[in-house]
């Protein structure tokens, strides 16, 4: 190709090709949700006899979320207008429980991966409550904190602050020995290595912890908001059960979708933006 027949930086010709460019990737992406869609619409009608209202079409269910969200028409009765108010209800439950695990789960990761001895008097003991699913501390969260947002928290705590301590924990175990020895040559000691080495070198596997334990909150505050609070999407789904609303079903259902990826992709950005700060200080 001639070179005055290459699109230069800033001409009509690279703005054409960079918009055509994105148009084709968001065709990619929009493919399978598409595809998920008019699935779920022909299951919908082919179960319609058997199933009726009980496997809502897309349609049901977004005039249930526009009136849950908007009151729009009234379909969805009591629940009608409330769903900012349930969401801001799973949010700040899933928010303060995060956050609680996250302090907790980063400095005791860091501290039983880098010190054996810590390890040895610390580790067995996290192992062994790790196993223990979060619907079994139901029951004992409700006798120890009632009714309320105290139990929910504590549910979406235990779901949560696992994945971030085992991540934080490998993270800071299998550090490349050359970062070590780095930081030690350039007298980093104690304290000082921890935060100035072992940290931004453990940042990887850090994030991947936490972009995990997001997911696993959004299923924890369902879970606990069932049985332990009176408000929030997860008491809504179970509401709705008892109104026989599949329709508010789903929509919750796909509310709880929409958070959850949103969450995750602020943590990717906080992940993109700290690794970028620290690039040159965990690169072997």
């Amino acid at each position: 190709m001639a070179e005055s027949d290459r699109a230069a930086p800033g001409t009509v010709a690279e703005g054409s090709n960079r918009a055509w460019k994105m148009l084709v990737s968001f065709l990619g992406a929009s493919l399978l949700p598409l595809s998920i869609l008019a699935v779920w619409q022909a299951l919908a009608l082919l179960l319609e006899n058997a199933l009726g209202p009980f496997f809502p079409t897309p349609y049901q269910v977004a005039n249930a979320l526009l009136d849950w969200a908007f009151a729009i028409n009234g379909s969805t009765a009591t629940f009608s207008g409330t769903l900012i108010y349930a969401i801001g209800a799973s949010l700040r439950r899933v928010s303060v429980a995060f956050l609680i695990a996250a302090c907790c789960g980063i400095p005791l990761g860091l501290l039983v991966g880098w010190s054996m001895r810590m390890r040895l008097i610390l580790d067995p003991t996290v192992q062994l409550f790790r196993p223990v699913p979060v619907t079994a501390w139901v029951p004992i969260s409700m006798l120890w904190f009632g009714i309320g947002d105290g139990a929910a928290i504590y549910l979406i705590f235990l779901a949560t602050f696992f994945p971030i301590y085992l991540n934080t924990f490998h993270g800071v175990r299998y550090i490349n020995p050359t970062v070590i020895r780095a930081g030690q040559m350039l007298g980093a000691r104690g304290l000082r290595m921890i935060v100035h080495v072992v940290l931004p070198a453990a940042l990887p596997a850090i994030f991947a912890g936490l972009r995990i334990s997001v997911g696993f909150a959004w299923t924890a505050v369902v879970v606990s908001e069932l049985v332990a609070v009176k408000n929030g999407l997860g008491y809504v789904m179970f509401d709705a059960y008892g109104f026989l609303r599949a329709d508010i079903v789903v929509a919750a259902m796909v509310v709880v979708g929409v958070l959850g990826s949103v969450s995750d992709r602020l943590l990717m950005a906080a992940e993109n933006f700290y690794l970028g700060r620290y690039r040159g200080r965990i690169s072997a």
